[in-house]
């Protein structure tokens, strides 16, 4: 899975979080999704998030993220809401909120870890 996604305007970086054990090799972590000021609310960042969702879907990655603003046009409610939108869901909310992608079973193979991880979520 690439670590960077770029377009004209918004960049993203997904990367392995270092304290995560190794055992939770097949979890990436969102670290970062910017567009330019001047540019928000044309798609930009939409665009990279759907290819960062297929290709997590394609790899079978559970992805997690936390919500940050930055800049004044949304809040964090409304940021968790767009998440929301590519199949984040909130898994914390304190101290800070973290959101969790599963891949989609229809698309990917899963890997061993997200297969489990969906066997325990169904209960």
């Amino acid at each position: 899975m690439n670590q960077h996604y770029s377009n004209e305007h918004s960049s993203a970086e997904v990367v392995v979080n270092p304290s995560l054990p190794p055992a939770l090799s097949g979890v990436l972590e969102v670290v970062r999704v910017w567009t330019d000021p001047e540019a928000r609310g044309q798609g930009f960042a939409t665009e990279l998030l759907k290819s960062i969702t297929e290709d997590a879907d394609i790899e079978g990655v559970v992805l997690i993220l936390t919500p940050r603003i930055f800049g004044k046009t949304a809040g964090l409610q409304d940021l968790a809401k767009w998440y929301e939108r590519f199949g984040f869901s909130t898994i914390q909310r304190s101290p800070v909120v973290l959101m969790a992608r599963m891949p989609q079973i229809y698309k990917a193979k899963l890997s061993p870890i997200a297969g489990a991880a969906i066997e325990v979520s169904r209960g």
